[in-house]
């Protein structure tokens, strides 16, 4: 009886042994697995594309020999993943500046797992944008600040200070958000809404219509930029933007001390250029009365296809014809149409060199305009699209086009089905 008592004690001890080894294991396990989860994520680049949209979406600065606000900065920086740029990997701020002013001083701070750089700017202007009516003169910079080869990660935000220590009583930008898109999956073809929209309820069909064109013609995604627009309006976008179609985006540019022509349209252009930097294979750059349309085929697609014979392109020219009102109509009653399918009377022989508007290829665009590419990858070129296969339809009217040959196009009648019924059902949403 007592050997089965001790056989019993010794069982019960081994199990309880093997039970406290596995135990152990378990935790030496998971704590490993933790650690090695911690290191990757150390060592991975942590820069977010669901970044918070700040409250304060411009920042004034000061230049170097006055106290005024002469600067204005963009509230997001950029993240620059590709070498050929600027050499390596850099950030990039967007900044208007008076142009008769000394540039601000301007450093940036990033760090990586051991320590900081203190990083200067390489300042890369891309133009100037004239308020006629005060006559000021602004100019539009890039701040690209190049990171340091040893530099694995950086945090999804920095700060900007006006010395080149980056000391903290020189801090003049906290936690700036640094935007960088980590999504896997691309998209074919997205649009830049490259201005501030100012629009009035008025204009909610002709919004939504312009919308739905996009989407027949195979547009994936659209980027807007708030500026001033009506309640109706607001309403029917952010429902495009709870569908995932649209991404609005609150500009407000206004400043009683710095008025900037056009609302800034270099910045957005460039914002939005970064935001899709590494999500679209093609953006095309348009404004809210523009459109460009596939005249060979039905979709983008199909005529970015037939276009692949042409190599290394990276900036697709369509030429600007300018569409007028007529006479002739899709249906009878033309009240309730908009503006893209009341128009039917356009330029005959659109200019080579005026207005036009790009469709860009991402991966060898480097720096942008309103109109062409100011920089691209070196062995890439410019390709002039016949009128036959694409064309920019202008839809304003201004005075010397009215002296235009023009001729009669229904080419967007093969979307009018499809985008009358989806606007059919759009609308309703904008009802209060």
């Amino acid at each position: 009886m007592q050997q089965v008592s001790r056989q019993r004690s010794y069982n019960l001890k081994y199990y309880s042994l093997l039970l406290s080894l596995f135990s152990g294991a378990v935790v030496f396990v998971t704590i490993f697995y933790l650690l090695s989860k911690q290191e990757v994520l150390v060592n991975s680049p942590l820069y977010k594309s669901k970044i918070k949209e700040e409250q304060t979406l411009w920042h004034k600065l000061s230049s170097n020999d006055t106290a005024e606000n002469d600067t204005l900065v963009w509230h997001i920086a950029h993240y620059e993943h590709r070498d050929f740029p600027y050499g390596r990997p850099a950030i990039v701020m967007m900044i208007f500046h008076y142009h008769n002013k000394t540039l601000p001083s301007i450093w940036l701070k990033t760090c990586n797992d051991k320590y900081c750089d203190c990083l200067p700017p390489q300042w890369v202007p891309y133009g100037k944008l004239v308020n006629k009516i005060r006559k000021e003169v602004k100019y539009f910079f890039n701040a690209v600040f190049k990171i340091q080869p040893n530099t694995t990660s950086v945090h999804d935000s920095v700060d900007a200070y006006n010395d080149s220590n980056c000391t903290d009583s020189g801090l003049i930008i906290e936690d700036m958000p640094v935007y960088y898109e980590t999504k896997e999956k691309k998209i074919e073809f997205a649009v830049c809404l490259y201005k501030g929209i100012i629009a009035k309820d008025s204009f909610l069909l002709d919004m939504a219509s312009w919308i739905e064109i996009n989407r027949a013609i195979g547009v994936e995604h659209i980027t807007m930029y708030d500026q001033d627009i009506g309640p109706n309006i607001t309403r029917l976008l952010k429902n495009y933007e709870k569908e995932g179609f649209v991404k609005l985006i609150d500009w407000k540019i206004y400043n009683p001390d710095f008025t900037i022509a056009n609302n800034g349209q270099l910045a957005n252009a460039n914002d939005c250029f970064y935001r899709y930097l590494r999500r679209a294979k093609y953006v095309l750059f348009i404004d809210l009365d523009e459109l460009i349309i596939p005249h060979s085929t039905a979709t983008l697609g199909d005529m970015m296809n037939s276009l692949s014979k042409f190599k290394n392109i990276v900036q697709y020219r369509f030429y600007n014809s300018f569409w007028h009102e007529s006479q002739i109509s899709l249906v009878n009653d033309t009240k309730e149409l908009p503006i893209h399918f009341r128009r039917l009377n356009r330029t005959k022989n659109p200019p080579e060199t005026i207005r036009y508007k790009n469709i860009i290829r991402m991966e060898a665009a480097v720096r942008i305009g309103i109109h062409h590419i100011y920089q691209m990858k070196k062995g890439y070129k410019m390709y002039q699209v016949p009128e036959h296969v694409g064309l920019m339809h202008h839809y304003r009217t201004p005075d010397y086009a009215r002296k235009e040959e023009q001729l009669t196009d229904k080419i967007l009648s093969k979307y009018f089905n499809t985008v009358m019924k989806r606007l059919a059902n759009v609308t309703l949403f904008t009802q209060v």
